[in-house]
């Protein structure tokens, strides 16, 4: 996180699309914290999960928060693409596609991601 995030003047007020970006980063850790946490749920290993819940997202100022940030992120970049999926023809090998073509279309996408 340090080696990729913002370090210096981060308070002056031109700087805000920084602070944005470190969140950003952040929020894409937390991701990854938390898919590390359900993974461990899904073994069974809930001890195991609880440790790490706390140490990575509990106790980890900002973790939460900036999971949410970096989450409403990916639902606004899915909703202004959503035209270019709609016309994608071309999804690779079916065994990896992972985003559903319908996907831009829910109402979830739409209530998260306002277009105004």
């Amino acid at each position: 996180h340090q080696k990729i995030c913002f370090q210096l003047d981060l308070q002056e007020p031109e700087n805000s699309w920084k602070r944005d970006f470190n969140r950003g980063v952040s929020g894409l850790h937390s991701a990854v914290s938390a898919s590390i946490v359900g993974d461990l749920l899904r073994t069974g290993d809930e001890e195991e999960a609880r440790l790490q819940y706390r140490r990575r997202l509990r106790d980890e100022p900002g973790a939460v928060p900036n999971l949410y940030f970096a989450t409403m992120l990916t639902l606004c970049a899915i909703q202004r693409v959503a035209p270019r999926l709609g016309r994608c023809t071309y999804l690779g090998d079916v065994r990896q596609v992972y985003i559903s073509p319908d996907l831009p279309r829910s109402p979830h996408i739409s209530a998260a991601a306002p277009t105004s």
